[in-house]
């Protein structure tokens, strides 16, 4: 009876071990995941005092050790894994699903001298949707396109400085492995970011300028610490700190303006972005000036014939009221007969005295935004030299100062 119970006690002692042998040797690999990530830690059953060891069946996977039961999985490839875990011989899979898209790349950081560009990223691989986003600073993004490798859109209305956008790559998973379903999908998403700096440069060459003289000073805006302002002068107009039809000086004075239209062109740059800005200086005077044959006339009579030039004016410059007339005038009692002719006759001299009289040239202008008249002059004095000499009963003229020589009319 006693042996009897021995063997007894032996047997269940051997059918104990057994289930405890067999339920090391069983390998339990964990719960299948659906993540958005290519690292994740694995969680197999710890089969100790038995060992185990991690392997790929399919797909891709790095561990950190092989042998440990919940080591950490790097490298997943996208989209399914298998990775098998082995205990004494026996093996269970567990599925790991790398949801994310294949990559997000937004291209390169520039700088541009508008406030508009063109932003590419990549056409991934794999992925559901795709957008752009504005992050920071501004911008209306539009015309969004994705053709072979490349994604494209307009970015309009940026912010000056730096403008920050995003660009989305959007991948959904569904099942089966749970608790994702076509109505609640794993959404995983990939991100990169472009920096387009918006160097704003803004010129100002300051207001167009009418003036009656051939010498002006401009006034630009005068370009910031960085920046680098310089004129532009069209034909043989000088500047006067340099002698030429340049200057970076914003307020230089210019010499020798033609008649009528002169163009000037204010550029700043800091290097890679400009910006320019045109003004026009109008010298309305009279072209040809006014002028006068024989400043100084000496005659023994009490009319002479005065002659102004130009004795044409020009006609009207096209599309710009330009007229152009002459005036003769005097403060010396003597009659003008035409007073607007070039080549009037004037009469009544005084003897004895001289007569000033003042040719005017006149430019009366008007471009529909300003109006101007502009003047020149130039003066010829008439010396009438006449005397009267009384001998007797019959008078003479005598031409000149009286005297042995005079000479008589």
């Amino acid at each position: 009876m006693k042996q009897f119970r021995f063997f007894t006690v032996i047997l269940i002692l051997l059918f104990l071990l057994g289930i405890n042998q067999n339920s090391y040797s069983q390998a339990v690999a964990g719960v299948d995941q659906a993540i958005c990530s290519n690292t994740t830690m694995l969680d197999a059953n710890n089969p100790m005092p038995l060992l185990g060891m991690w392997s790929v069946v399919e797909g891709n996977a790095v561990f950190e050790n092989t042998a440990l039961y919940n080591t950490v999985v790097t490298n997943l490839a996208e989209g399914d894994n298998i990775i098998s875990w082995t205990v004494d011989g026996e093996s269970d899979d567990v599925y790991i699903h790398n949801g994310l898209p294949s990559g997000a790349t937004a291209g390169p950081d520039r700088t541009v001298c508008a406030d508009y560009a063109m932003i590419s990223a990549n056409n991934p691989a794999k992925f559901d949707y795709t957008y752009w986003k504005v992050y920071s600073g501004g911008g209306i993004i539009t015309g969004e396109f994705c053709s072979n490798s490349i994604c494209t859109a307009q970015v309009d209305n940026m912010s000056t400085g730096e403008n920050v956008f995003v660009w989305h790559v959007i991948k959904e998973y569904e099942g089966p492995i749970a608790p994702y379903t076509v109505e609640n999908p794993l959404i995983c998403e990939l991100t990169d970011t472009i920096i387009i700096t918006y160097n704003s440069i803004t010129a100002s060459a300051g207001e167009d300028i009418y003036i009656c003289a051939d010498t002006v000073q401009l006034f630009a805006t005068q370009a910031s610490a960085g920046y680098t302002g310089q004129w532009l002068g069209a034909g043989s107009i000088q500047f006067v700190t340099t002698g030429a039809n340049t200057s970076t000086l914003y307020n230089d004075i210019v010499t020798s303006l033609t008649t009528g239209r002169n163009s000037f062109t204010w550029t700043v740059t800091d290097g890679y972005c400009y910006d320019s800005d045109i003004m026009v200086v109008w010298n309305n005077l009279p072209n040809p000036q006014a002028s006068v044959m024989n400043d100084l006339q000496v005659i023994c009579d009490d009319e002479a014939q005065l002659l102004g030039s130009p004795s044409d004016l020009p006609e009207p410059v096209p599309s710009i009221y330009s007229y152009y007339y002459g005036e003769w005038t005097t403060t010396s009692g003597v009659t003008i007969a035409q007073p607007s002719s070039y080549n009037t006759w004037v009469y009544g001299l005084p003897e004895q005295q001289s007569s000033f009289f003042v040719w005017h040239v006149y430019n009366n202008f008007d471009d529909g935004i300003y109006a101007q008249t502009c003047e020149t002059t130039d003066t010829i004095e008439i010396y009438n030299n006449t005397v009267h000499a009384d001998a007797g009963t019959k008078p003479s003229i005598i031409c000149g100062q009286a005297g042995d020589f005079a000479e008589t009319n």
